[in-house]
């Protein structure tokens, strides 16, 4: 046995059980993608929880969010499960409790409380839902934590790039519904991270909350997190957790009814169509000029570059600034100058913030209608394995001819 009874609510540990007090660290990420916002998350919908990564939310190209972490008596609670629903909608994580230990007693064994960690994305916001579920026989009380933290780093920054200058860390405030996280880039603008929490934590410290959960037997309770960024002059879109929901199914449908629906009689075939369907509609972002789709989520999410490809039943308008990649790029580097990050983070939006759709459109299609010309230097590996190949063919045919005929 791995621990014998002594109580009602602790049990003394045995030499022979190994407690689970420790989650594995995974190697994957998921992300979830709505408007000019993407969150880069582990399976546990936690964001560098365990250590530096290109994980975050990230609003308007820069990060918003950049730490969150979940935590049972102040330990990171144990992976079950975590998968991202069909439409890419939501980021749905079976949690549980690890081994509680004090004072050589199991206090809490673990796999006795359950922890649904549901996560959706709004336009401007993240919204998480926890679903605490007690699955053991006696009542049991532990806190649960939140550390969070926000570094306001554009995505150039977390990619490596190093900036000479950095906007100014604003003193964090307690807004009526929790803390705000606040930042001035060197553009004037100031960038705020605001939480909101349902029920109310029992603590409040800096970057950390607690909730004291007290469960009974087959008892539950739904704790409510909200993550929202903006910054001046910005109206906040995202309501809710239901209604952000409600609003990715809507758009999901309404795709679904201007396109081609393919069903075959393999299931499995079918899967991969719907996940492949899916994959690419998180691609395409609303704009004011219609639908685009954006180069690549989460590096780099972006309406301008050679990989765009433009959706059918889109014209270049005629407008005076398209005037080819050239003025394109005069345009980039002018507007770029005076925003947060410099020229390099202005001159992956600017085109579609400044209203100039049609440039950037121009530019895709002259690099996607350009004649493909093949490289003057080939690489070294590649020749060598095309001068091997046609040596084996050749051995292979002189070993034909010399066969004698039966």
């Amino acid at each position: 046995m791995p621990a014998r009874a002594d109580d009602a609510d602790e049990t003394v540990l045995s030499p022979f059980y190994i407690p689970s007090t420790a989650a594995i660290a995974t190697q994957y990420s998921h992300v979830l993608k709505q408007s000019d916002s993407f969150a880069v998350l582990d399976p546990f919908g936690d964001i560098q929880a365990i250590g530096p990564t290109l994980e975050g939310l990230f609003f308007e190209d820069t990060r918003y969010l950049a730490r969150l972490a979940l935590t049972v008596d102040g330990v990171r609670p144990l992976l079950l499960s975590s998968t991202v629903t069909e439409d890419n909608a939501m980021l749905s994580s079976d949690l549980t409790n690890p081994d509680l230990v004090e004072g050589g007693r199991l206090r809490l064994p673990r796999d006795t409380v359950h922890i649904l960690r549901s996560t959706v994305l709004g336009d401007d916001a993240l919204f998480q839902m926890l679903e605490l579920r007690n699955f053991g026989t006696a009542s049991t009380e532990f806190r649960l934590g939140l550390i969070f933290d926000a570094d306001f780093a554009d995505m150039f920054e977390v990619r490596g790039s190093v900036r000479p200058r950095r906007g100014d860390r604003l003193p964090d405030e307690q807004g009526a519904a929790g803390p705000v996280l606040l930042y001035r880039g060197l553009d004037g603008v100031t960038r705020e991270t605001a939480f909101e929490f349902a029920p109310s934590p029992a603590s409040v410290g800096a970057h950390a909350v607690q909730w004291a959960i007290d469960l009974p037997p087959d008892g539950t309770q739904v704790i409510r997190i909200a993550m929202r960024c903006t910054r001046d002059g910005y109206a906040p879109r995202a309501k809710s957790y239901e209604a952000s929901l409600f609003a990715a199914a809507g758009r999901v449908a309404d795709r679904k009814s201007r396109a081609v629906d393919i069903y075959t009689s393999n299931e499995s075939f079918n899967d991969w169509l719907n996940r492949s369907r899916a994959d690419l509609d998180m691609l395409v972002s609303e704009t004011p000029q219609g639908l685009y789709a954006y180069a690549g989520i989460p590096w780099f999410s972006t309406t301008f570059g050679g990989r765009n490809a433009p959706l059918p039943r889109r014209q270049p308008g005629n407008d005076a600034r398209c005037q080819g990649r050239c003025r394109a790029r005069q345009d980039l580097a002018r507007d770029a100058q005076g925003r947060d990050g410099g020229a390099r983070r202005g001159a992956v939006r600017a085109l579609l913030r400044q209203h100039r759709f049609n440039a950037a459109f121009h530019h895709a299609c002259r690099r996607l209608l350009r004649p493909h010309r093949r490289s003057r230097s080939r690489p070294r590996a590649v020749a060598e394995h095309r001068s091997r190949a046609r040596l084996d063919d050749g051995i292979r045919r002189h070993r034909w001819r010399r066969l004698p005929r039966i």
